[in-house]
């Protein structure tokens, strides 16, 4: 309930509607770790349904509330 906002308004402004599941983090700590992430470094990555960057543009006043 982050930013005065309900849980109904904050999925409805998510891009996939539905709260975050343990597996969604499993799925990428599972890419991370193997091969295919190898020349990855030094990274940050959220796995929160784009959550901050529709809170940046609120910020900015370019998303339309």
């Amino acid at each position: 309930m982050e930013y005065g906002a309900g849980e109904e308004d904050q999925i409805k402004r998510q891009c996939v509607p539905r709260r975050g599941r343990p597996e969604d983090v499993a799925a990428l700590v599972a890419f991370l770790v193997g091969p295919s992430a190898s020349f990855i470094t030094g990274q940050s990555v959220h796995v929160d349904d784009g959550w901050l960057l529709h809170l940046d543009a609120d910020k900015q006043g370019d998303r339309p509330k």
